[in-house]
């Protein structure tokens, strides 16, 4: 993905950093990327994000980071914008934030495909969307995702599996579906998983339909967000600050009173599109997959 410093006079070499959160189990969904491309690593948010982005700048390259989510998790992107944003105080060197891997709205479009081929191969089957649980609102998120791939699919049944340790086990899930009446299921993952262990349930068998992306898409995707962080660079945005209030609609809703003193902004100058959170400020779906 990127070139070595004789490949580009003048530039320093540049790491690319993913970092994972609840979709990716904090980068380890990620392993098979990082061990394709010598130039990515990935990390979860916090010291391990700080240590990769240190460890590439002592080494004298450029950093572009990409929060890897697929629009569930705003709170990773704005707390690696807040990583970023102090680690630029203490360091010199090039950091960038890349904009967000995908939306909620790619989810949706990847989570129909999987419920399309799930039909081709099992008619009749259930869809299971599996992710590890979050916080209230990132699975609200995720049921509202269904939602949309139950209302416009040929899937009899979409049920999502909020899988937590010691409880709420895919058994659990193939159980419930076998009490329903249906014999078969797929799961789908929310997120990068590209496998994961089923369930041997008595009256239901349930078949794997991830990963939702293959690598080679995923590569794909990864390289036009860094030539988006680059393009935004050339335009004078590094991408940390418009990302440091990427999570302030997450969770309940509050007033913007001015009286009460809520005295941020809202804009960042740069005149060039990202991807927008889904359902944030329009309605309905893109047709576009990531």
């Amino acid at each position: 993905m990127t070139r070595s410093p004789a490949d580009r006079v003048g530039e320093p070499a540049e790491r690319i950093v993913l970092v994972g959160g609840h979709e990716s189990r904090d980068g380890a969904d990620l392993a098979s990327l990082i061990t394709a491309d010598r130039s990515m690593v990935a990390a979860g948010t916090g010291r391990g994000l700080t240590q990769s982005v240190e460890s590439a700048l002592d080494a004298g390259e450029s950093v572009t980071v990409l929060p890897m989510t697929f629009g569930r998790d705003p709170v990773l992107v704005a707390e690696t914008a807040k990583a970023l944003h102090w680690i630029r105080e203490r360091r010199t060197g090039r950091i960038l934030l890349a904009p967000q891997f995908g939306t909620t709205d790619h989810l949706i479009a990847l989570l129909r495909g999987a419920g399309i081929r799930l039909q081709r191969q099992r008619p009749g089957a259930a869809l299971v969307i599996a992710a590890d649980a979050s916080d209230n609102f990132n699975d609200a998120e995720l049921h509202r995702a269904a939602h949309l791939v139950r209302a416009d699919s040929s899937v009899p049944e979409v049920t999502v599996a909020l899988l937590r340790p010691g409880r709420d086990t895919l058994g659990d899930i193939a159980d419930r579906l076998s009490r329903l009446g249906h014999t078969v299921s797929g799961v789908a993952p929310a997120g990068f998983a590209a496998a994961t262990e089923l369930p041997a349930a008595d009256g239901h068998a349930m078949t794997w339909c991830g990963p939702l992306m293959r690598d080679n898409a995923v590569r794909r995707v990864i390289a036009e967000r860094v030539m988006a962080a680059h393009h935004a660079h050339r335009h004078g945005d590094d991408g940390i600050a418009a990302a440091l209030g990427a999570d302030h609609e997450h969770g309940y809703a509050h007033s913007h009173d001015d009286v009460a003193g809520h005295g941020h902004g809202h804009g960042h100058g740069h005149g060039h599109s990202h991807p927008t959170p889904a359902g944030k400020d329009r309605h309905g779906l893109s047709q576009t997959a990531v």
